[in-house]
């Protein structure tokens, strides 16, 4: 399948697919023409690479986890819950660390201002 009918039934772009293959995370065959050819058996791996991206993990991150992606089942796979476990633990700081920065920017915005000589 040609990459631009491929991007489509997976709701990509064709140039996120062609990235997801440049790194490793998605295979693709050469035509003799040098055209990739995507296996339509790979529109869910796709998918499943794009959703992990999606809550933040990196294309690095995703690679070690290429073996558990070739099924709906992909959640279920050790290492996936332990790269989302762990994705999840990152955004938790990054909100608390938001949260206390609110806290003290309102506590400065709230202050009374200071007269200035």
């Amino acid at each position: 399948m040609r990459i631009g009918d491929f991007a489509a039934h997976a709701s990509l772009t064709a140039r996120q697919v062609r990235h997801y293959s440049d790194v490793g995370l998605l295979p693709a065959a050469r035509l003799g023409n040098g055209y990739r050819d995507y296996d339509p058996a790979d529109v869910g791996r796709a998918r499943r690479v794009h959703a992990l991206i999606a809550v933040g993990l990196s294309c690095e991150q995703v690679l070690p986890l290429v073996g558990c992606l070739g099924s709906d089942e992909a959640a279920a796979c050790p290492a996936t819950r332990a790269a989302l476990a762990a994705q999840l633990a990152a955004v938790e700081e990054r909100i608390e660390h938001l949260e206390a920065a609110r806290r003290l920017l309102r506590e400065r915005l709230d202050a009374p201002a200071r007269s200035r000589p």
